[in-house]
């Protein structure tokens, strides 16, 4: 799937998370605004493993996106920091694995070890910096919460990418290396997505406004539904992988 609908399908569905959370649990809207950026990093986050990646790149493959993804220009730098932070990662699964690890496009990153170890490193990094600005240069009340949600966030958002993908013909292995099962639907990569697209857009605003109208157990039963017809729709099935 194209780097702009992961990012658009994410970004819906990270809208909708914080709105759930927020009606439950009343949370600071910075701290989910701050979630919402991770999600929209981590929902390109998992296709560093291929070069012409939207992440590698200060625009989305899209102009009528560019003046909307006002965060880009942030997403080369973390797109090449992950990518040499995940090196002594993956050298020590390939050695536990037996050379099991496939770095390639929709490899180990396109699995849910591979978005938790990416979270992983910005949660260390994110750490880290948090430690030096309170150490040497000026005490935050509250600054370690806000910073550690941005990697949460980008868990978030490389799980829906994952998801989005399970949607085309190659699908993705969300297991490996540990499981050779493949989950794939009937989209080609490049056509067809923008349906994909509109229906979870649409997925999100109706589930949003049965969530004030009829409260969160409407919200939950109607995005069951939405998802049960998608896995109709586009033929969703697990298969062993070839």
């Amino acid at each position: 799937m194209h780097g702009k609908n992961h990012f658009i399908i994410s970004l819906f569905f990270g809208i909708l998370f914080i709105l759930i959370v927020y009606y439950i649990y009343q949370i600071d809207w910075i701290f989910l605004l701050i979630f919402l950026l991770g999600t929209m990093t981590g929902s390109l986050i998992p296709d560093i493993d291929a070069t012409y990646a939207s992440i590698y790149h200060t625009k989305i493959n899209d102009k009528s996106m560019n003046k909307f993804v006002f965060f880009t220009f942030v997403n080369p730098v973390i797109s090449r920091v992950t990518k040499v932070m995940l090196k002594p990662f993956l050298f020590f699964m390939q050695k536990i694995t037996d050379g099991g690890i496939n770095d390639g496009h929709r490899g180990i990153t396109h699995s849910i070890i591979g978005v938790f170890l990416i979270s992983l490193i910005w949660f260390i990094i994110i750490l880290s910096i948090y430690y030096i600005i309170n150490t040497f240069i000026l005490k935050i009340p509250d600054l370690l919460f806000y910073m550690l949600i941005y990697p949460i966030g980008m868990f978030f958002g490389g799980l829906c990418h994952l998801f989005e993908d399970s949607f085309t013909r190659s699908g993705i292995r969300w297991f490996q290396p540990f499981s050779n099962l493949s989950v794939r639907g009937s989209i080609k990569t490049g056509e067809r997505e923008d349906i994909v697209v509109w229906y979870f857009i649409m997925t999100v605003i109706i589930s949003s406004i049965l969530l004030y109208i009829y409260g969160i157990l409407f919200t939950f039963l109607s995005i069951l539904l939405f998802l049960i017809i998608a896995i109709v729709i586009w033929r969703i099935r697990i298969v062993k992988y070839r």
